[in-house]
């Protein structure tokens, strides 16, 4: 099972956090049964628990396991504040048995994840962004007076 996340994001800008995992023979053989595809249908249930972040889709995500499968659960985020994103990704799985009996789930994983966060002057990426282009604006005008006035004492 792997975690990708990006390391930093910026304040305003959304990132992407992966859970792939793909089912090995020697956890299937350590299960009650040598077969486990033949007796169950088996569900993957990937939640992603943030603190100080917005997911941008749901939270829990699920998506049958078939055999030899790697599934991939994928969650859009963006920071709500200029301070580190901490949260836990969690992989639980449930065994559907073919003939009616009841449903087993077992947590396979939880993983922490750590999402440091910048920002300028604590403004998002799109009013930092505004900031510059106004800060551009007024340095352009000083500049053009500043020229206007020395060919005007030159003349």
């Amino acid at each position: 099972m792997t975690l990708l996340f990006p390391a930093h994001l910026r304040l305003g800008e959304s990132g992407e956090v992966q859970l792939k995992f793909a089912p090995s023979p020697l956890a299937e053989a350590q299960t009650e049964a040598a077969d486990i595809y033949a007796t169950h249908t088996i569900l993957a249930e990937a939640r992603l628990e943030l603190s100080n972040g917005i997911l941008a889709s749901p939270d829990k995500v699920q998506a049958s396991l078939p055999r030899d499968a790697i599934v991939t659960f994928r969650w859009q985020i963006s920071p709500a504040q200029g301070r580190e994103i901490g949260g836990e990704a969690l992989l639980t799985l449930y065994y559907f048995p073919l003939d009616g009996s009841p449903t087993q789930d077992r947590l396979i994983s939880a993983q922490k994840l750590k999402i440091g966060v910048t920002s300028f002057f604590g403004f998002s990426i799109q009013t930092a962004r505004w900031i510059g282009l106004v800060g551009l604006a007024v340095g352009g005008i000083f500049i053009w007076k500043a020229r206007r006035r020395k060919k005007s004492r030159h003349a």
